[in-house]
């Protein structure tokens, strides 16, 4: 009776909203060994339907793109109830590339290309406060995320809708000047 205190193993899929609901949410990547993306900003995106998604800021001086893959949460081993840490099996499927910024203004998000594959993966995840920590069994690859419920994009200092209005005011206040001017004159 005790083991099964301790371990339970191979919970069906869409498991992830009942059995562990503390997961769900948005985390911030702190740090990783993961050389693809240790020098940009990701994020991963836990939904309560079993999918996730990583996305990931590149920054290539002038013109930022966001990498997004998408994936399933295939099955959850439970291994250690007590200190929240478990056992998930994923299914990478979709990696969608996008425009995001050029010289910190931001771009109408537009596809710039779309991969559909299929990789299978092993982590572990352990939670402690607003933390995760989740290492790839295989590669032993470990990324720390830390949760965050409204973070601010990153490469951007002003939108294309704030640069158009800008650009109006400005003309509209142009013109009265003008108008001002040619009547005194």
């Amino acid at each position: 009776m005790n083991i099964l205190l301790y371990f339970m193993f191979f919970v069906n899929t869409n498991a992830l909203i009942m059995n562990t609901p503390f997961l769900l949410g948005t985390y911030i990547l702190r740090t990783t060994n993961d050389n693809k993306i240790k020098d940009h900003y990701s994020f991963l995106i836990l939904n309560d339907d079993d999918t996730f998604k990583i996305k990931t800021l590149v920054n290539n001086n002038f013109f930022v793109t966001k990498i997004s893959n998408t994936g399933k949460i295939v099955q959850i081993n439970y291994y250690n109830i007590f200190d929240n840490s478990i056992e998930i099996e994923t299914s990478f499927y979709r990696k969608n590339k996008y425009s995001y910024s050029i010289f910190n203004i931001e771009l109408p998000k537009i596809k710039v290309s779309n991969k559909n594959y299929t990789t299978k993966k092993k982590f572990i995840i352990k939670k402690k406060d607003k933390s995760l920590f989740i290492q790839n069994r295989k590669t032993g690859e470990y990324y720390i995320f830390e949760q965050s419920n409204n973070h601010k994009m990153p490469f951007i200092e002003m939108t294309v809708n704030s640069i158009l209005i800008n650009q109006i005011i400005s003309f509209i206040i142009n013109l009265i000047l003008v108008k001002i001017i040619t009547l005194h004159l």
